[in-house]
């Protein structure tokens, strides 16, 4: 499934939680959108990743080639509840919606080769 950075479902409660904590999230934030989600009970078994749209982009230039299921630290900032390289507050815990995250890496970090060069016409 695919949400955009527009999708304002959130779970009030927990953002004012979350920003009490010091934590600058809102909603359409990844992170405020997973937890959501999760609350409803739709982070289910069949979700193995979750990231932003320069992520997906990256894992289809890349195929199979792609080293993990990597970020930037400049991505992880703006999917929210991220510091440095590392997830903090509730990201950081374990639970349904934190499983999909992805590893945070330096932006120079390489991660793949792409392998799009010759399939596009």
């Amino acid at each position: 499934q695919l949400y955009t950075w527009e999708f304002t479902g959130t779970n009030e409660e927990q953002l004012q939680q979350w920003r009490a904590e010091g934590f600058d999230v809102n909603p359409g934030f990844g992170s405020v959108t997973l937890a959501y989600l999760d609350n409803l009970g739709r982070i289910a078994g069949g979700h193995d990743k979750a990231g932003t749209i320069g992520d997906f982009f990256v894992s289809v230039l890349c195929d199979e080639s792609l080293v993990g299921h990597v970020m930037s630290d400049q991505m992880a900032v703006s999917f929210g509840l991220a510091e440095g390289r590392k997830w903090v507050g509730s990201a950081a815990e374990p639970g349904n919606w934190q499983k999909l995250l992805a590893s945070i890496v330096a932006p120079e970090t390489r991660v793949g080769k792409t392998t799009m060069a010759g399939r596009v016409r």
